[in-house]
């Protein structure tokens, strides 16, 4: 049987790939523009598309709504499987550190302190939209910058090089600090819990569990694995690389609640 793991790399390199070809397709202007598939482009790029007097892309509107509403049952795991810009953010992390270890450790605290920010960028990016704006954070977006490189602004390449430098020194550092989308997410699961909607989470078993900690120090999201039995942080991104390095096979599992 096929690990998890070997399953993700495997969609990680197809979607990469996949988002590769769609970029020189752009850049060739074979493709009209790289946001027809882009889950969270129906908020920062769809307010464009009203403006101009037409639908907000057809295909966009069902990617996003796939996906999104996806994560009520399944989490985050568009963000740990398929996001094209986590997986190069994770890849840049194992360029400097290949054991996948912190190396910049946040406590707790200042994780959920720091997360905060996306979802005040998503409240921004919202509110921008009110005022018919979008440009506004699209300015920013790192993978706005990325689809238009021909015409690429001096803020699309500050935005670039602080999250590429970072991303070398903090794992998933936009997933885990800025990214509007993951914190759409989140709230999607939030709100599916509340609805009690079960969803998939990881499970620790406390009889076979040794509290040796290599789970949390493996974890890309910097969760902590050891403080309930049943971890459904919405943050998790299915990536179940605490279940591989963990020295107690079975001890960490995916179950639905």
């Amino acid at each position: 049987m096929i690990k998890i793991t070997k399953i993700r790399l495997i969609s990680q390199l197809y979607f990469l790939a996949f988002s590769a070809i769609l970029f020189y397709f752009f850049i060739i202007n074979t493709l009209w523009i790289v946001h027809k598939v882009c889950p969270f482009s129906v908020i920062c790029f769809g307010t464009l598309s009203i403006k101009s007097s037409s639908l907000i892309f057809p295909l966009s509107l069902l990617i996003s709504g796939l996906f999104t509403l996806s994560a009520i049952w399944l989490g985050r795991y568009f963000c740990g499987f398929m996001c094209f810009f986590g997986t190069v953010q994770e890849f840049i992390y194992r360029l400097f550190h290949r054991n996948c270890r912190q190396y910049v450790k946040i406590n707790y605290i200042d994780e959920k302190r720091l997360g905060f920010l996306k979802y005040i960028i998503l409240s921004a990016t919202i509110i921008l939209i009110g005022f018919g704006l979008s440009r506004v954070y699209m300015t920013f977006c790192p993978v706005t910058a990325l689809a238009w490189i021909q015409n690429i602004t001096v803020y699309g390449i500050i935005s670039l090089v602080i999250i590429f430098i970072m991303s070398a020194l903090i794992e998933r550092f936009w997933c885990r600090f800025l990214c509007p989308y993951a914190a759409l997410l989140n709230i999607v699961q939030l709100i599916g819990a509340k609805l009690r909607i079960k969803r998939y989470v990881i499970n620790r078993n406390l009889e076979t569990c040794i509290d040796c900690n290599i789970c949390n120090k493996s974890c890309p999201m910097n969760i902590n694995l050891l403080e309930e039995e049943t971890v459904d942080s919405v943050d998790c991104i299915k990536c179940f690389r605490c279940s591989e390095k963990c020295p107690k096979k079975g001890t960490l599992t995916s179950k639905r609640i």
